[in-house]
């Protein structure tokens, strides 16, 4: 054999007795070679990499057909599949070191790129999963699915992840999602705000490297951590238990955690999901958390015939709309994430430090304190003032603007408000981005005086997209309360119409230059109404773009959401666009 062949320098390489990789003789040649090129011993973090090479050559050679040598084969760990039932994970016990990982995946009998992704893991969050996973709760047999849900949460928790970025990496092909777990580095985050970096890495990876070749296996979401202190534990347990046996989606799972507790125990106590033939289990229970809910509230049959015509979606908000208003007329609590803007009285706050109005007291003092010690100005506190109260109270409670590198504090603290408030109303993904994209008076407009309490289809989302055009055009027009604002968005050049040349605002650039096109594109965006090209900004993914048309694909892609909205092609829609940015 050549030198490129040969087991023993290959242990000289790793640092190994030549003697103890002798097995590699009895392993072909081809797949020997293979081993010596892709091995990487560098995730061995307990100094085992004997063991770490073991566990490789076995998933290889069975990958590959073929029965390990009886070295390799007597060092693994035994299955013990009949104790699932009744015991802790069967690796548990052993330590998970480097080779017991390997194991594990070929105990489990996951697929090839799961064992592969697995064994790519740092290796004390591989550890942890052989010792914590329990694959007894799998009801449907999808093994790997539970896994996968199970090591995110795991990555999630260590890395401390905002919910926003924790259901952003949900929402990706679970392609992506491995490939973000295994590559991101959090030690570059030198501002400190990983979650921000991840997205942003994870953006990267979804556009410019999907991974078409690898197999994909499509995972129920992970069980989501619950909002501390707004919902009975016991209820709350108990659905988060009902979604996982039933492998409900995280959509469905935080509808139901949004329920009242009594309505939540007599669904998951009273719920067959036996009799649901065509396999549509979340149709069957939503019909039953209807009718569960529709007693709860006392409606009548024709408010519930009415409801049923509506919508999912709709029908879901209308019952969190009746949450709210008989929250608020009980005077009981509201879980801030329904709760609803309440309009302040007017309140002023003077350059002497203090506020004007009815109230006063301990709030007036806390925001004083608050505006002094982040430097901010007059405006920002008059708009911290009308924001309601318990959005409000939070700020001044859990902001932190010591970790702004750029001194830029404003901008953390209007992020960190339009993040909290959208997650109180419960504003979708790519309705938050069209908001984040609007000017900063016509934001401060909209957080500020939007009611949804008026909404009686229970259509916020509708409602607010409505509310915002009017908050833009009074940005606009100069009418806002806050006028500095409006002087700190620059003057671009208008275009024929009277609108601003997309070709100024930055999010359209950026979204150009990320799906690697050239200012073509935007004879395709320039006519498109300002919801529309929110949705596409948000929405478009150009990584599936085979022959390399992106612009014909983004094209496409234009002309099928237009279509959905029944606004017909490009362009035969309103002939101008409430500005968007």
């Amino acid at each position: 054999s050549s030198m490129g062949d040969d087991p023993g320098a290959f242990a000289e390489q790793l640092g190994i007795n030549p003697d103890a990789l002798s097995f590699l003789w009895d392993v072909p040649s081809e797949i020997r070679l293979s081993i010596f090129a892709n091995f990487n011993p560098s995730g061995t973090k307990d100094g085992n990499v004997h063991g770490r090479l073991q566990g490789y050559v076995r998933t290889v050679m069975k990958r590959n057909g073929l029965q390990p040598p009886e070295h390799v084969e007597s060092a693994a760990p035994r299955p013990r599949r009949e104790h699932w039932q009744d015991h802790a994970p069967p690796i548990a016990s052993q330590g998970a070191d480097a080779g017991s990982v390997w194991a594990f995946a070929e105990q489990l009998g996951l697929p090839d790129h799961a064992a592969e992704f697995l064994g790519a893991l740092p290796e004390d969050v591989a550890q942890s999963v052989c010792r914590g996973f329990d694959p007894s709760g799998t009801k449907d047999g999808n093994v790997w699915g539970r896994l996968l849900g199970y090591i995110r949460s795991l990555w999630q928790r260590r890395l401390q992840l905002t919910e926003e970025a924790a259901s952003f990496i949900r929402s990706l092909p679970e392609k992506i999602q491995m490939r973000v777990m295994v590559e991101f580095d959090a030690s570059g985050s030198k501002d400190g705000n990983v979650s921000a970096r991840l997205v942003g890495f994870a953006n990267h990876l979804a556009n410019r490297n999907g991974l078409a070749a690898v197999p994909v296996v499509v995972a129920p979401r992970a069980r989501p951590q619950l909002a501390g202190g707004h919902a009975n534990v016991d209820a709350s347990e108990a659905v988060a238990d009902f979604a996982t046996t039933l492998g409900l989606d995280q959509g469905a799972y935080d509808f139901m955690q949004l329920l009242p507790d009594d309505v939540k125990m007599n669904v998951v106590s009273s719920f067959d999901p036996s009799g649901t033939k065509d396999g549509n289990i979340w149709g069957r229970l939503f019909s039953f958390i209807r009718t569960i809910f529709s007693r709860h509230a006392g409606w009548d049959r024709s408010h519930v015939d009415q409801l049923k015509r509506l919508p999912e979606e709709q029908q879901q908000d209308a019952m969190l709309a009746w949450m709210t208003r008989h929250a608020r007329q009980a005077q009981t609590p509201v879980p801030s994430y329904v709760q609803p803007v309440r309009h302040p009285e007017p309140r002023t706050y003077s350059s002497s430090g203090g506020y004007g109005g009815r109230g006063g007291g301990g709030a007036d003092s806390t925001l004083t304190n608050f505006v002094r010690q982040w430097g901010l100005d007059e405006r920002v506190a008059g708009f911290l003032q009308a924001l309601p109260a318990h959005l409000r109270d939070n700020v001044l409670r859990s902001f932190d603007g010591s970790a702004t590198q750029d001194g830029n504090v404003w901008g953390r603290l209007l992020g960190f408000v339009r993040s909290n408030w959208g997650r109180s109303l419960g504003i979708d993904q790519a309705s938050m981005a069209y908001i984040k994209s609007m000017p900063e008076d016509a934001q401060m407009v909209l957080m500020t005086e939007f009611d949804p309490s008026g909404t009686k289809d229970g259509n916020i989302v509708g409602r607010l997209m409505g509310f915002a055009k009017k908050a833009m055009a009074m940005a606009q027009a100069g009418a806002s309360a806050y006028p500095a604002a409006a002087s700190s968005q620059g003057g671009s050049c208008p275009n024929g119409d009277g609108e601003q040349s997309l070709e100024s605002e930055p999010a359209v650039m950026d979204f150009i230059q990320r799906c690697g096109l050239d200012t073509s594109a935007l004879e395709i965006l320039e006519p498109l109404p300002a919801d529309v090209l929110a949705t596409v900004i948000a929405n478009f993914n150009p990584s599936g773009t085979k022959d390399g048309n992106v612009s014909g694909r983004l094209h496409g892609y234009v002309r099928v959401v237009l279509a959905r909205r029944g606004l017909g092609k490009a362009g035969s829609g309103p002939a101008k666009r409430q500005r968007m940015f």
